[in-house]
C-alpha cells in the first residue's frame, strides 16, 4: 500500500475536525449564487458548524442555466451546473470561496412510482483550486402535476401539495404557452388558468408544484439538510496537507456473496480522500462479512 493510500479501521483517528477559530477559513466569507433565497438554508448550517457568514450574490442570473419548467435545458449533470454556479459566485463577487445549489426531481432509482428530491451543493476555492460537492436523496417532495379535465380534482391536489404555502406554474402539458409562475392565491390560479387555457395550442392544461426553492418549503429543508452535511465536511481536514472537505469520495463495492463467494454490490468499504492532494484513505464498513445471495448477480441475476 502506497503511502498516499492508508486503511483507516475503527480505533483509528487519523483526520481532525478543527475547531472554528483555528480553521483555514476562519477569516472568509463565501458568497452564494441564488436568485430564490437559498441564503435561507444554507446560511444557517455555515454560521452553527462553521462560525462563515454566508452572502448572496444575485447579480448571477442562475435561471440561464436550466428551469424546472424546462425553457432553458441544463447542460451538464447536477455536479457541473453546481460547480459552475460556485465558480461565478466566487468570480463576480471577488471573494475566495463560492457556493452554488442544484436541485434535480423525478422518479427514485430503486423505489418504483415514488418521487424524490436529489440536492446537491458544491463549495469552491478558487485559491486551492479544489471543488467539494455533498448531496442529500429524499422521498420528502411534493413534486406533482395535475393535467386538467372533467375528472380531476384540483382542491384535493391543491391540498396534498400543501398550497399556498408551496407555490404552483400553470402551463400547458407540452410546454407551448409560457409557463405562469409562483402562483399562490386561488385568485391568481384561477387567472393563470384561464389565460393559459386562452394560447394557441391543443395539449391540456397543467398544475404543477413549483420547484423553485424560495416558493417551496419543503424543498428548502432538503436544501438545509444538504448544507449542513457540506458544512461538516469542510469543518474535516485532510491530516496530510490540511486542505478542508476531506470526506467520502468513493465506495468499495464488493463484499462477497455468502453462496458462491463472487463479489457483490454491497458496500464493503468508505473511501475517504482530499480535494486538493491525491491521499486517500479506506475505512470498512461495519456489516456481516459475506453478503446475502440476493445481492449476487450471478445466483440472482
Amino acid at each position: 500500500m502506497s503511502k498516499r493510500e492508508a486503511r483507516h479501521d475503527d480505533n483509528s483517528h487519523s483526520f481532525w475536525s478543527a475547531p472554528s477559530r483555528s480553521h483555514p477559513y476562519r477569516d472568509c466569507i463565501p458568497a452564494l449564487a441564488t436568485m430564490h433565497k437559498k441564503e435561507r438554508a444554507i446560511a444557517p448550517p455555515f454560521k452553527r458548524l462553521l462560525s462563515l457568514p454566508v452572502i448572496t450574490c444575485d447579480a448571477i442570473d442562475t435561471d440561464a442555466l436550466g428551469t424546472f419548467t424546462g425553457e432553458i435545458a441544463r447542460r451538464g449533470s447536477m455536479r457541473d451546473v453546481a460547480g459552475q454556479k460556485a465558480r461565478l459566485a466566487c468570480r463576480i463577487s471577488g471573494r475566495r470561496l463560492g457556493i452554488g445549489s442544484e436541485g434535480s426531481f423525478g422518479p427514485h432509482p430503486y423505489i418504483p412510482f415514488a418521487a424524490v428530491d436529489h440536492e446537491l451543493i458544491a463549495f469552491h476555492d478558487r485559491e486551492l483550486g479544489t471543488t467539494i460537492c455533498e448531496s442529500v436523496l429524499s422521498l420528502r417532495t411534493n413534486f406533482l402535476h395535475l393535467d386538467l379535465n372533467e375528472s380531476s380534482d384540483l382542491d384535493d391536489f391543491l391540498e396534498r401539495i400543501g398550497f399556498p404555502e408551496h407555490a404552483v406554474v400553470v402551463g400547458r402539458a407540452d410546454g407551448s404557452a409560457p409557463w405562469i409562475k409562483g402562483v399562490q392565491t386561488r385568485r391568481d390560479l384561477d387567472i393563470a388558468i384561464r389565460r393559459s387555457a386562452e394560447q394557441d395550442g391543443g395539449s391540456t392544461i397543467r398544475v404543477s408544484t413549483d420547484m423553485r426553492a424560495h416558493v417551496n418549503p419543503t424543498r428548502m429543508c432538503i436544501i438545509r439538510a444538504a448544507a449542513t452535511r457540506l458544512a461538516q465536511r469542510i469543518k474535516v481536514l485532510c491530516p496530510i496537507c490540511a486542505a478542508p472537505g476531506f470526506g467520502i469520495v468513493d465506495w468499495k463495492r464488493d463484499v462477497p456473496c455468502s453462496e458462491c463467494g463472487a463479489p457483490t454490490e454491497r458496500i464493503a468499504a468508505k473511501v475517504l480522500g482530499c480535494a486538493r492532494c491525491s491521499y486517500r484513505q479506506v475505512e470498512p464498513v461495519r456489516r456481516a462479512p459475506l453478503a446475502d445471495p440476493k445481492y449476487c448477480s450471478a445466483c440472482n441475476p
